[in-house]
C-alpha cells in the first residue's frame, strides 16, 4: 500500500509533539516552490504583482501629491482670510476711534466725513453714550444732522449707555427743531 500524501497546510488534531517535530524539520519534496515546473508560472505571477504593486504605489504618490498641494492651497486661502479679518477689524475698531474723537471733540464735519457711505462704525458711541448724531443734537446742528441722515445713519440707534436714541435726546431735551429733523 502505498504512503498517504497529506494535504498540504493541513494538521493532523490528534498528532503528538514528537511527530510534528519531525515533520518541521524535514523538506517537503512535493513543494510546488520546489518544483521546477511550477518555479516558471509562479515566478511570472509573482513578477506581474510586483509590476502591479510600482503602479500601485505610483498612482497613490500622485493621489497624495494632488492632496497635499490641495491642503496647502486651502491652508493659504485660510491664512489670507484670517489676515483679512484682522485688517478689516483693525480697521473697523480705528474708524470707530476716530469718530469717537470727532465726537467728544465735537467736530461734527469731522463726524459726518467719517460716516459717509454707512461705514461699519456710523453708530460708534463714546463711553457716555453720546452718538455722532446725539453730538448733533447737543450741539443743535441741523446741518450736520441733515448730512449724517443723508448718510445713511441709523436714527433709531439707541446709545448702549443711556438706551437713548438721538430723537429721544432731542425729545428729552425739549427741542422741537430737532425732533423735526429726525423724523
Amino acid at each position: 500500500m502505498p504512503p498517504r500524501r497529506r494535504r498540504r497546510g493541513r494538521r493532523s488534531v490528534h498528532a503528538s509533539r514528537e511527530c510534528t517535530e519531525s515533520r518541521s524539520t524535514q523538506v517537503d519534496e512535493d513543494s510546488p516552490f520546489l518544483s521546477e515546473q511550477l518555479q516558471g508560472p509562479n515566478l511570472a505571477i509573482a513578477r506581474r504583482a510586483d509590476v502591479l504593486s510600482e503602479q500601485i504605489a505610483v498612482e497613490h504618490r500622485k493621489y497624495s501629491q494632488k492632496n497635499e498641494a490641495r491642503d496647502s492651497i486651502e491652508r493659504r486661502a485660510r491664512l489670507k482670510a484670517s489676515r483679512r479679518d484682522l485688517v478689516s477689524k483693525a480697521a473697523f475698531k480705528e474708524a470707530a476711534a476716530s469718530l469717537q474723537r470727532a465726537i467728544i471733540a465735537r467736530d461734527l464735519e469731522a463726524c459726518v466725513c467719517l460716516c459717509r457711505g454707512g461705514g461699519p462704525s456710523s453708530n460708534a458711541e463714546t463711553t457716555g453714550g453720546i452718538t455722532a448724531l446725539g453730538a448733533c443734537v447737543l450741539q443743535q446742528d441741523r446741518d450736520a444732522c441733515s448730512s449724517l441722515q443723508k448718510e445713511g445713519i441709523d436714527l433709531d440707534y439707541p446709545a448702549r449707555a443711556t438706551g437713548l436714541s438721538a430723537l429721544a435726546l432731542a425729545c428729552k431735551r425739549g427741542d422741537p427743531v430737532m425732533v423735526h429733523h429726525l423724523r
